[in-house]
């Protein structure tokens, strides 16, 4: 009787064993179809503090004391390095679970590249983030001028406008309905954001209750950038979006107001219009984003890697997708409608039975996540969005061919050559 207990006993323990691994496999993503053996993500920095300084448009705009901010203007704050340690603890937990590292991860040379932006924000961030996903690797970010100095590619300055970008630029904004059209379109949402900053009350507003957000118009001189009443008030809803995101009193981040959830997608969308509109511009995208493109496609064709971090800019991210021919999305949980803080855009290879394949991923801390520091887990993951690519069909799962893919990086690269 005893030895059939015995028996019986090491069978539910190899039972156990059997379903632990068992649930292991299945927790993957794509089970045993496929292998995970590269990532690449291109990340945008954490929380900063505003770029204003004492006299702008931003503390003019509202006779409120903004937040006393735990950094310089444009540094990462003490928030946002803190949810790039959990976002980093979350890429290592979902990477180890795929199979692409082991744990406690210590990379040999030529397998991950860290590569920031010199600047305070994308090199805190790349370093926070590494903490989290690999605290034992001492991993060094690497960047390639001094604090402060714009790296050509995550900032390579205003393009030349020769007559072919211009007249293909303009016609892309004309398909949408133009720049003044724009601008109308968001005339409620600068009313609600202008209500919170009690515009009217301030230096700046001088009794006026909103701007008039068709106050727009395009300047090619130097770049594309909007210019205007509503590029003035974007800032101040730039500030007012990051004060969210930093001060957890609801109350309190909107000035004493008690506002919803609506009222701040109305806010995030005048803070993010001008890189908006850079979604319906996927030549200049493509001529802006030339440098970045090609270090992103020579990553992916690099069989010793097994992780790249690319730390950027908002605009980054809103010009490689567009140029890249990734389809139009909206964000959920985010006050950014497009180019959320903290956010990496991130593919995926896969190695399948029958070649190599990809996807591309958004992924970055939900609005609660992002603003009460929440543990992020595989049973608490951050917010994921698939993104499609126009032109290119996906197989059953979801996936493009790799070589489909690096392609459609090819021929974003090559639009320069055209263009300039």
């Amino acid at each position: 009787m005893n030895t059939m207990k015995k028996t019986l006993s090491l069978l539910l323990v190899c039972l156990a064993i059997c379903l632990t691994q068992l649930a292991v496999v299945q927790a993957r993503e794509h089970g045993e179809r496929y292998q995970l053996t590269q990532v690449l993500a291109l990340s945008r920095h954490g929380v900063r503090a505003p770029l204003y300084g004492k006299d702008s448009f931003a503390v003019r705009s509202t006779p409120h004391k903004w937040l006393a901010w735990s950094a310089q203007p444009g540094e990462l704050t003490v928030k946002g390095g803190a949810a790039e340690t959990l976002m980093g603890q979350y890429f290592r937990l979902w990477l180890e679970d795929e199979g692409l590292l082991p744990h406690n991860y210590l990379p040999a040379a030529g397998e991950v590249r860290v590569y920031a932006n010199s600047f305070q924000r994308t090199i805190a961030t790349a370093r926070f983030f590494t903490a989290g996903m690999m605290p034992l690797g001492n991993i060094e970010v690497e960047r390639h001028l001094a604090i402060d100095e714009a790296d050509p590619v995550f900032m390579p300055g205003a393009p030349d406008f020769t007559p072919a970008l211009e007249k293909q630029t303009l016609k892309e904004v004309e398909s949408v309905g133009g720049i003044q059209q724009f601008g109308a379109n968001l005339q409620e949402d600068c009313n609600i954001t202008s209500e919170v900053l009690d515009f009217g009350r301030s230096v700046e507003g001088r009794g006026q209750g909103s701007i008039n957000a068709s106050d727009i118009s395009l300047n090619l001189d130097k770049g594309l950038k909007i210019e205007g009443a509503l590029r003035n008030l974007h800032r101040s809803a730039d500030a007012l979006v990051l004060q969210y995101y930093e001060e957890p009193n609801d109350k309190k981040a909107a000035f004493g107001h008690e506002i919803g959830l609506q009222e701040w997608l109305a806010i995030g969308r005048v803070a993010y219009c001008t890189l908006d509109f850079l979604y319906t511009t996927p030549t200049y995208d493509a001529v802006y984003a030339h440098g970045l493109l090609s270090t992103m496609q020579q990553e992916l064709a690099n069989d010793q890697r097994k992780f790249t971090f690319l730390c950027g800019h908002d605009i980054n991210l809103a010009t490689v997708l567009p140029a890249l021919g990734v389809e139009d999305y909206v964000l959920e949980g985010s006050l950014a409608p497009r180019t959320p803080l903290s956010g990496k855009l991130v593919i995926c290879v896969w190695q399948g039975e029958d070649g190599e394949y990809a996807d591309l991923r958004l992924v970055y801390p939900g609005l609660e996540q992002l603003r009460h520091l929440e543990p992020l887990s595989l049973e608490q993951p951050p917010q994921v969005k698939r993104l499609k690519l126009k032109g290119l069909t996906a197989n059953g799962d979801g996936l493009y061919r790799l070589q489909d893919l690096q392609e459609r990086f090819a021929a974003a690269i090559a639009v320069k050559a055209r263009y300039q």
